[in-house]
């Protein structure tokens, strides 16, 4: 979060991208637009 003082995601967004990082995940089903702002997620929906 702090690398990214631009964006606005929040604590359980931030959390999000790192478990889902170091699980290997790299497809979501997502209505919030923070997943599409990280840019490192290919969103389903």
């Amino acid at each position: 979060m702090r690398t990214r003082q631009d964006k606005s995601y929040s604590f359980c967004d931030a959390l999000s991208f790192v478990i889902a990082e170091r699980l290997g995940i790299r497809h979501a089903i997502a209505f919030d637009r923070h997943f599409s702002s990280w840019g490192r997620m290919i969103i389903l929906a």
